[in-house]
């Protein structure tokens, strides 16, 4: 593959990843909570995940993942928790309370918080720069949340988008040790299995009051979208990118899942967009885009 055509297949990942996260805010709702309720869509995505990255390894690697040392299972756990269990239910409870445009503006939020705990982890002191981004960025998302529409149920679920936003972010600062050690795929599958035992206690009761042989074609479609193209693809379409492109262009990416969103959600009738949506969400990118302008600073 030369240099060119490279450069082209990024960005098309990276246009990938943007639209199938921006589409998601609003393919899951088709499904929840009429269908299935939040828990156990979880539940149901984290299992289909597990089994296609399973099948993934032995295709790649011609063995299924190799069980872990202990050493590193502190960390799994810890990142199974916050980017699995307590990450996806915190997300798919707050899509089911709030609009698709608040929760993809929200999300953006991410980078934010990735670069600040980044910083606080090294022991360094913010520069003016990072902390007009934060206070920016987090103004920007707390506005969202004090504004959401649909009364206390809008701002609740906003804040849930804003907490799995949180959890998120401290597990990308906490698994990036582990992708640099171990092949990335074995440590998300096992991140995965921990974060399974979590959604089983808490999911299994929802999945099974399920009426999976009444359930229509548009909500298989829907759960099959966030198993396959959610969990999956654009999980290895996202890695591809990061292993052959700056993180700088990467990051630009993440703006446009707002815009994605905002478009799908206003064509297919989903949600409206307003311009307090527009200046707090401005405000969010801003802040973000602050931040990571100070990155390589603190490396």
């Amino acid at each position: 593959m030369t240099k060119a055509n490279k450069i082209v297949w990024i960005h098309f990942a990276l246009l990938g990843v943007a639209l199938i996260y921006s589409a998601n805010n609003l393919i899951a709702k088709i499904a929840m909570p009429e269908f299935i309720e939040s828990r156990g869509l979880v539940l149901v995505r984290v299992t289909g995940a597990i089994f296609l990255f399973f099948i993934l390894h032995i295709f790649l690697y011609k063995s299924p993942p190799s069980f872990p040392p202990k050493r590193i299972w502190k960390e799994l756990i810890i990142c199974g928790l916050c980017g699995v269990a307590f990450n996806m239910l915190l997300f798919f409870r707050g899509l089911d309370l709030t609009q698709p445009i608040n929760a993809g503006v929200i999300m953006v939020i991410s980078p934010l918080l990735v670069t600040t705990f980044g910083i606080f982890s090294k022991k360094k002191w913010p520069n003016f720069t990072i902390w007009a981004g934060i206070i920016l960025g987090l103004g920007g998302a707390w506005g969202l949340i004090l504004a959401g529409k649909g009364g206390i149920h809008g701002s609740l679920g906003d804040f849930y988008i804003f907490l799995n936003a949180v959890f998120y972010s401290i597990y990308l600062v906490r698994v990036k040790p582990l992708m640099k050690e171990f092949k990335p795929l074995w440590v998300v599958f096992w991140v995965m299995i921990v974060g399974w035992l979590v959604l089983f206690v808490v999911g299994f009761d929802q999945a099974c009051a399920v009426q999976w042989s009444n359930m229509p074609a548009k909500a298989w479609m829907s759960i099959g979208f966030v198993i396959v193209f959610t969990t999956f693809l654009a999980y290895q379409l996202n890695i591809w990118a990061l292993a052959h492109a700056d993180s700088t262009l990467v990051g630009a990416y993440i703006y446009l899942q707002p815009l994605f969103t905002a478009c799908f959600a206003i064509y297919f009738g989903f949600d409206q967009l307003n311009m307090e949506k527009v200046y707090l969400g401005l405000s969010i990118i801003a802040g973000v885009f602050l931040v990571s302008s100070q990155t390589k600073k603190y490396e």
